[in-house]
């Protein structure tokens, strides 16, 4: 929607457990999912080293845009285009 794209490497995943990947600037991410209750998960995110605060702020940010949305989207089938709304003049398939 925005002509972003990477190339994203998978090292490891176990089921109901993480998620390992790598992007192509080498950055590691672990998705790790934690039972809660029967019908919870708790989803934990290490993305990496960071730079900047900034990069910890907009990856933390981004983060909880994504997953927000795909709980509304898994639990009640609401798209919600968190995404989308956060910065709608950046889209490139956009009618003008």
């Amino acid at each position: 929607m925005y002509g972003v794209s990477d190339e994203i490497s998978v090292l490891e995943i176990i089921p109901n457990n993480r998620i390992h990947i790598r992007d192509s600037n080498l950055k590691e991410t672990i998705f790790a999912f934690e039972s809660y209750s029967e019908t919870e998960t708790i989803v934990k995110i290490e993305n990496g080293e960071f730079d900047q605060l900034s990069e910890i702020v907009d990856s933390t940010e981004g983060y909880t845009l994504v997953l927000s949305g795909l709980k509304a989207y898994l639990e009640h089938g609401i798209q919600l285009n968190l995404v989308e709304d956060k910065h709608p003049k950046a889209r490139i398939d956009r009618e003008k």
